[in-house]
């Protein structure tokens, strides 16, 4: 290709992919220096907008533009896109205006009398793309060119979206001026790709992760634009998607269900439909048991589940019983590794303060889990109580005892009236799966369910928490045990403890490899199935609201990210706040 013009050779690239430029470039010397002018297009595309949004009006129009070119040098900015962030949506011309961002995460439009984008050049370019488009019906049509028409940015925003080559995240800002339209024209789009057997958009094939609701500033008066299960259901039949999360789920407006097949139906998610394997729910509001059980069987090999609780959404709780029911009934059970439940305080079960632990049994491939302790010791004694002589069981007896005869070990009852205290042990034990890799323990620190059998002088409840867990290490059933987190019932506290709790556990711990998490004993985390992060502010980049400290970890508790603390230095007012001064230094005594 020695000697071509440069004419010429600028005209080749208009009619090769991006992709294919920089093979071209590379031939020989001679074209290498031609496309000097496409190398540098490639390069700012690739430094600036890589992460690209809906914030400047301008960069809406850049962007219809440059997917409405497949070919050629308009196409180089589209092919460099690989995640979108959406702030806000626009229902008017009036409104095409600039997303602000302030420093604290709050959101507003800014105000001015002229458009901040050239409103003929996106109907110009919309309307094409409508006229050309495969994916709506009759009815969409019109919609859709009343909404170009009106000024609203719901379908433009669609096609974009849906003409990103090399798209993989797309993340929805949760914002009152949100109604979702653009989440809607996916919808649409997608229900029609899947009505009439049509190709799905380039967009939606390369999607692998996304966010629906990310919060940048916590407003007290504002519930967040509650989102549709129709919505929810969409992206889980997108045909490479891994995560999901979707905040605010919102079932009012989607009526009742007769059984789960209905849901299935209606929802278009039959069983092991989903690519998914990440599927982060936060803040449900008004559940339906059909659409839970048709959404947990349409994965075909889900690796994470979190579901996340807020008090304030719901006036009655979840039924936290029926997602594990659900889980061990669909074909997602073999695959599930996290089935975590953050901030519990609506999730509630018909016999439980969450969920029932036996319930968990069958899930043979689980490796981290979250469980209230209530739960657990109210189950154990249930086993317990129904033991009559099991000779198969796991024997902790010598076990218990060889853990010390310090007045840090609780009594040994006799009293038929009463549960022998290495039963309910061996039942707590037993209640676990075996390939628990992480377990987190929650809850409040007086349990009610049984109170003859805890109330026994000096004794405390916390005691047998703390000898489970050296039984659970020393039982050989665990052999992938790598990290308890025990610090959400310390941090449940409401004044001072004069002993630091689980001591015996974090001897045993440090022995046998395994790291237990408490307020006082917070080694650094080393164990490979990490918790699964609740999206925030830092994760909208094109915000500017600042990079993430990167020290902070993931909450075990709340799923968000935080500061580590001091780690259990015994001096701060937050460890004082736990535990006394004299149990802080007894504690650093004996453990260093």
């Amino acid at each position: 290709m020695e000697g071509l013009a440069p004419e010429l050779i600028h005209n080749i690239y208009q009619f090769l992919e991006p992709s294919w430029h920089q093979n071209l470039a590379r031939t020989c010397r001679s074209v290498y220096y031609a496309s000097a002018h496409i190398l540098r297009l490639h390069a700012a595309a690739y430094e600036n907008g890589r992460i690209a949004s809906d914030c400047e009006p301008s960069d809406v129009l850049k962007l219809l533009n440059s997917v409405s070119h497949p070919t050629g040098v308009e196409a180089i900015e589209a092919w460099h896109v690989r995640e979108y962030e959406v702030w806000g949506s626009r229902v008017i011309w009036d409104e095409w205006q600039q997303w602000r961002v302030d420093p604290d995460g709050s959101i507003s439009m800014e105000t001015g009398d002229n458009l901040a984008i050239e409103a003929d050049r996106i109907k110009t370019l919309a309307k094409t793309f409508l006229r050309d488009s495969t994916i709506t019906t009759k009815r969409d049509y019109d919609m859709a060119r009343d909404e170009i028409e009106t000024g609203g940015d719901g379908f433009v925003k669609m096609l974009i979206i849906s003409s990103l080559p090399r798209l993989i995240a797309l993340r929805f800002v949760e914002n009152e001026w949100d109604l979702h339209t653009s989440l809607e024209w996916m919808r649409k789009a997608a229900s029609r790709s899947l009505a009439a057997s049509i190709p799905w958009p380039i967009g939606f094939t390369s999607l692998r992760i996304v966010a629906v609701g990310v919060v940048t500033r916590n407003h007290k008066d504002f519930n967040g634009a509650g989102a549709r299960a129709n919505h929810l259901a969409m992206l889980l039949r997108l045909p490479n998607i891994e995560e999901v999360y979707f905040r605010n789920l919102d079932m009012r407006s989607d009526g009742d269900f007769e059984d789960v097949n209905d849901a299935q139906e209606r929802f278009e998610i039959p069983n092991a439909c989903s690519s998914v394997k990440r599927i982060i729910l936060d803040r449900i509001r008004d559940d339906s048991w059909a659409f839970r059980e048709a959404l947990l069987m349409a994965p075909s090999a889900l690796e994470a589940l979190v579901i996340r609780g807020h008090p304030e959404t719901a006036d009655e709780p979840m039924d936290g019983d029926m997602i594990p029911v659900h889980l061990g009934d669909s074909s997602s059970c073999q695959s599930l590794r996290r089935f975590t439940i953050y901030r519990p305080d609506y999730i509630s079960g018909r016999d439980s303060r969450s969920y029932e632990p036996g319930l968990l049994q069958g899930l043979d491939n689980l490796g981290l889990v979250s469980l209230c302790i209530q739960d657990i010791i109210n189950e154990a004694l249930g086993e317990a109580r129904n033991k009559e002589s099991d000779e198969e069981g796991i024997n902790l007896s010598e076990d218990i005892r060889e853990m010390g005869d310090d007045d840090t070990s609780p009594p040994h009852c006799t009293n038929d009236d009463f549960i022998n205290h290495d039963e309910l042990v061996d039942a707590f034990v037993r209640l676990l799966p075996a390939s628990l890799e992480v377990l987190v323990l929650w809850g409040q620190e007086t349990f009610e369910e049984d109170e003859q059998w805890f109330r026994r002088g000096e004794y405390e409840e916390y005691e047998t928490i703390d000898d489970a867990i050296v039984a659970m290490m020393r039982s050989g059933r665990f052999e992938k045990l790598k990290a308890v987190y025990l610090n959400p019932i310390e941090e449940d506290g409401s004044t001072p403890r004069e002993k630091v709790l689980f001591q015996k556990a974090i001897e045993e711990g440090r022995n046998r490899g395994v790291q237990i998490h408490t307020v006082a004993n917070s080694p650094k985390q080393d164990h490979m199935l990490d918790f699964v992060a609740i999206p925030d502010k830092h994760d909208m980049k094109t915000g500017l609201l600042g990079e993430r400290d990167p020290s902070w970890v993931v909450h075990p508790f709340t799923g968000e990210w935080t500061s580590p603390g001091c780690r259990g230095c015994g001096n701060c007012q937050i460890c004082l706040t736990h535990y006394t001064r004299p149990a802080w230094e007894s504690f650093h005594n004996r453990f260093g």
